[in-house]
């Protein structure tokens, strides 16, 4: 080792490939000056749908965050009429928050999410049991949010209508060759 100029760790890097180490730059995170240039004004979307689930109804509200920077204390109410009953949440870590039955024929969550991380989304299921049929009504959310430079936005779907009618059972006459089958299985 000694031949070899004094480099005592020679042999020890002998077979190794050494590459040039990358900057920082590319791990770069965001700073606050960076995140507080982010326009989230239209990247923050709301969207809802009613189905039908079984012998009740689920409602999903989809808030989806298109910007690269966060929003927090997101305020989710949710208005129904009264002939339907909540009685499942999913999933099942967001509590519900309130639960005020107005002086209308209107019902009135409200669900509360600490943040929504940067391009991400969150999806909400509330599932209602109808208590009365032949009747009609809607359903509307309305969400409030605090953005990035630290402004309090509001944003509302568009109200879902539905009516719900009597489930009618028609009868169908089969032939007899497949009664028998039917039966055997």
């Amino acid at each position: 080792m000694s031949e070899k100029g004094g480099n005592a760790n020679n042999s020890d890097v002998h077979g190794l490939v050494l590459f040039k180490s990358k900057t920082k730059q590319e791990d770069q995170v965001l700073d606050e000056y960076e995140l507080e240039s982010i326009d989230q004004e239209n990247k923050i979307k709301l969207s809802s749908q009613l189905a039908p689930f079984g012998a009740s109804y689920r409602y999903s509200v989809v808030i989806a965050n298109q910007s690269p920077a966060e929003i927090t204390e997101i305020k989710i109410r949710i208005k129904f009429p009264d002939f339907l009953e909540l009685y499942r949440i999913s999933p099942p870590s967001i509590g519900l928050k309130s639960m005020d039955q107005e002086e209308t024929d209107l019902t009135q969550i409200s669900l509360e999410l600490e943040e929504l991380l940067g391009n991400t989304k969150k999806q909400i299921n509330i599932y209602l049991h109808p208590t009365e049929l032949n009747k009609s009504g809607e359903i509307a959310t309305y969400v409030t949010y605090v953005n990035i430079q630290d402004f309090v936005r509001v944003l509302n779907s568009d109200p879902v209508e539905f009516t719900l009618e009597p489930v009618t059972v028609e009868p169908k006459i089969m032939p007899s060759h497949l009664i028998n089958q039917f039966l055997q299985k």
